[in-house]
């Protein structure tokens, strides 16, 4: 489209009528050269941008480059006046048509570009805007936040000072009362180390007045007893002498060696000692290379040695200082000093078996007096006895003749049933013990003497010389012949006596085992055993009829003594 072509009407964007060619000279006539001639005029220009105005208003830009080129071309026109105007025109439009369409185009571009910018940049001032209403707002609201934060800080560090104080105030409180419990406990521990001092010297009084008290009883033949330390044990001595000199003199040797070295080892300028570390800690022990002791290794031998060695280190460490045998209390079981505790178990031990011994002598007192009392009554028994014997005789003698078929005769051990005292000691056996053993003629008081003496005894209830067996599954409770009292009793008057014990034992258990006193029985002496109430019927009714009718008067009559 050329210049020509262009509709007259105006610009379509602005409404404004574009100026013609023939007054001046339509901006698309324009030529390069003009063009380049007018550099920054155009609204963008190459080496910048245009004013606001012309941003804002292009159309003026596009008028005043109109009457810029018009001027060109009509100073072009003066100057090539061998032209046709006609001519002129035509050919610059067919020339510049082109260019200046794209050049529009490129401007038109750029506007548009340039409004998107502008648009772009009104929507980041409302955006900014609307960010800086709202950080006025935020800095409004933090500077109450930062005012109230302030007032509760300043609150706060009152009330922590405040607790603070209440703080220091109490931990003060606390630390005096802590200073007078320290007084207290120091004034405490000053009293009871003092306690614990005097406690220790009374201990050790103690311990010494134990040894002196002591030493007579508590000897190394027991597990506590009293040892001398530093003292050399005389064996090793003995024996190594008694290998050496093969005569009796031995012993003596060995006494004056062992005072020798006892000697020696009393003397301060020997000191066979040395520091070794043992588990971190310093001791002192005895140097084994020391000549002295290396000779006396060499002459008597490693059992003499090491019992000087011991006796050394015993003085080291119980007498550093004297060097003299000092006795302790030593449990030799253990091998090491006695606790008092063990030493008090042990003095308490022999108390007990002091008093054991001695509650055992008063029993033994208690029955001297007791069969000095028994026997005292004895005497007396036995003179009322001779006195009532020599009445039975007479009475005896009396009723011999009437009573020779009675009653007395049926109902005695020489009938086939009789009274048998059951758990009565038979006196026959101890009159001849008694006899075999005194030969004088005061046996039978012995006799009888030694047969109430085991009546009495048998009626002990702490005496119960018996044990179980099983005969034919059962149990069954026998007299115990290894009894030590029945022992006795046989060794010194015989099996019969023993026997007889044994017998009356075993009645007294069968017939009154709680009562143990006699008891009477009808007895069936054929048989030897307790005869039944058939039998002793009907031996009494056959012995009736036997008996004459003066017999059975005499016999149911009472006798009267005289």
């Amino acid at each position: 489209m050329t210049g020509s072509d262009r509709p007259r009407g105006g610009d379509a964007r602005s409404g404004r009528p574009l100026p013609t060619v023939a007054s001046c000279h339509h901006p698309l006539s324009l030529t390069r050269e003009a063009r380049r001639k007018r550099g920054g005029g155009s609204p963008r220009g190459r080496g910048g941008r245009g004013t606001d105005w012309e941003m804002a208003f292009p159309w003026k830009s596009v008028e005043k480059v109109g009457s810029e080129l018009g001027k060109n071309l009509k100073r072009k026109a003066i100057c090539s006046s061998t032209m046709n105007c006609e001519d002129l025109i035509e050919e610059e439009s067919l020339v510049g048509g082109e260019e200046d369409s794209r050049r529009i185009s490129m401007e038109i571009d750029d506007l548009r570009s340039h409004l998107a910018g502008k648009m772009r940049e009104l929507e980041y001032c409302k955006e900014i805007k609307k960010l800086r209403t709202e950080l006025s707002l935020k800095a409004k609201e933090m500077e109450g936040l930062k005012k109230q934060n302030e007032e509760l800080q300043a609150k706060s560090e009152s009330s922590q000072k405040n607790l603070l104080e209440l703080e220091i105030t109490r931990l003060n409180d606390i630390i005096e009362l802590m200073k007078e419990d320290d007084e207290y406990k120091e004034v405490l521990v000053g009293r009871l180390v003092s306690k614990e001092r005097q406690s220790n010297d009374e201990l050790q009084e103690a311990r010494k007045e134990l040894i002196k008290g002591f030493e007579y009883m508590l000897t190394g033949r027991t597990s506590i007893g009293i040892k001398r330390m530093g003292e050399l044990d005389k064996k090793p001595f003995q024996d190594a002498c008694k290998r050496k000199y093969a005569h009796d003199e031995y012993e003596s040797i060995a006494s004056e060696l062992v005072s020798r070295w006892q000697e020696e080892m009393k003397k301060s300028s020997w000191h066979p000692f040395k520091i070794v570390m043992i588990d971190g800690k310093e001791k002192e022990v005895v140097d084994g290379g020391d000549e002295k002791l290396r000779n006396l290794w060499i002459e008597q031998g490693d059992d003499v040695c090491n019992a000087v060695k011991n006796a050394l280190c015993e003085l080291n460490e119980y007498n550093a200082s004297g060097r003299y045998v000092v006795p302790e209390l030593w449990n030799f079981r253990k091998g090491r000093k006695a606790k008092m505790e063990e030493v008090m178990e042990r003095i308490f031990r022999e108390i007990d078996d002091l008093r054991s011994h001695l509650a055992g002598k008063i029993r033994e007192l208690e029955y001297c007096k007791e069969i000095k009392k028994l026997r005292t009554e004895l005497s007396l028994k036995s003179k009322e006895m001779e006195g009532l014997k020599k009445q039975n005789e007479e009475l005896q003698a009396k009723c011999e003749s009437s009573q020779k078929n009675g009653f007395e005769y049926m109902l005695t051990g020489r009938a086939s049933i009789g009274i048998k005292r059951m758990g009565e000691l038979d006196e026959k056996p101890f009159q001849d013990a008694c006899k075999r053993k005194y030969a004088h003629d005061n046996y039978e008081s012995e006799a009888t003497l030694l047969a109430s003496t085991w009546q009495v005894e048998m009626k002990e209830p702490s005496w119960h010389p018996f044990k179980i067996v099983m005969v034919d599954g059962k149990e069954k409770e026998i007299v115990d012949d290894d009894d030590e009292k029945l022992r006795n009793l046989s060794i010194e008057y015989g099996d019969d006596v023993k026997n007889a014990v044994i017998t009356a034992m075993r009645e007294l258990n069968e017939y009154n085992a709680s009562g143990l006193y006699p008891v009477s029985e009808l007895w069936n002496f054929s048989i030897g055993r307790r005869a039944t109430t058939q039998e002793a019927v009907q031996f009494v009714l056959g012995r009736m009829k036997i008996l004459t009718s003066k017999q059975r008067i005499l016999l149911f009559s009472p006798v009267v003594a005289h």
